[in-house]
């Protein structure tokens, strides 16, 4: 019975966007789908503010996000919550997106989003950002 339930996957139709719960089997979850979006949409608002952005694929980097304009480089990891609470990051991750920084002569940046509204952060100096 335990086999079948982690192998049974429901589709959830939420927002216009389906969305699937995580099996053993690598069956993406809403969540992921959801922080994938997110990041999405700091990485628009960021070129729209005309930065050069790129998105990592798959998400498996320290930093979700890399933006340029002028002088300022930034590595971004992205937090998102569907609550009003803003997200946070662990000290592991914040410690290798400090490496990550460093390597390439970037400033680390937590990108929290929640309910429609992003707020950068910097890591290393723990102060809020203005894009």
């Amino acid at each position: 019975m335990t086999n079948l339930i982690r192998r049974f996957c429901i589709a959830i139709k939420h927002d216009d966007m389906s969305y699937s719960n995580q099996t053993e089997d690598g069956i993406l979850t809403s969540h992921y789908k959801y922080g994938i979006n997110k990041e999405k949409e700091v990485a628009a608002r960021l070129r729209r503010r005309g930065y050069k952005v790129s998105v990592s694929q798959a998400s498996r980097g320290a930093s979700d996000v890399k933006a340029e304009k002028g002088s300022k480089k930034w590595v971004i990891q992205v937090k998102a919550s569907r609550k009003a609470t803003m997200p946070g990051i662990s000290p592991d991750e914040r410690k290798r997106l400090k490496i990550q920084a460093r390597t390439i002569g970037a400033t680390p940046v937590l990108a929290q989003v929640t309910r429609g509204k992003v707020r950068f952060h910097s890591i290393r100096i723990d102060r809020r950002l203005k894009a």
